[in-house]
């Protein structure tokens, strides 16, 4: 589990004529990890989390939005579960890969539920 600490665009953002198209919208987005709970691996083969987000211009006749991509910004907490040498992303509602037996194991040692909710 980390903090992210920078977000940062993967390419620069489209041309005012591009991003007229709605399809031309969709931006990329590359988030720094600040490591703060270490369940398993070294922290250090998944540096960055990927993710889209959308882009309108200030001056477009319309606002395009994205519902299902959810917002990842400096200061949220996330949990990265990755493989080695593999990006992770961080897609729609989901985890960052399929979890196995094992990793969700990991995952209950570590965050036990709440007092009272089990």
């Amino acid at each position: 589990m980390g903090t992210v600490v920078r977000s940062e665009l993967t390419a620069p953002l489209p041309s005012s004529a591009a991003a007229e198209q709605p399809r031309q919208r969709r931006i990329g987005l590359r988030h720094t990890v600040q490591p703060e709970i270490i369940l398993k691996g070294d922290p250090a083969t998944a540096p960055a989390v990927f993710s889209a987000w959308k882009y309108n211009p200030p001056k477009s006749r319309q606002t395009v939005i994205i519902s299902e991509l959810s917002a990842v910004l400096p200061g949220d907490t996330l949990l990265v579960v990755a493989h080695h040498g593999q990006p992770t992303y961080f897609g729609l509602c989901s985890a960052t890969r399929e979890w196995n037996a094992e990793s969700a194991g990991v995952v209950r040692a570590v965050l036990t539920p709440a007092p009272g909710s089990a």
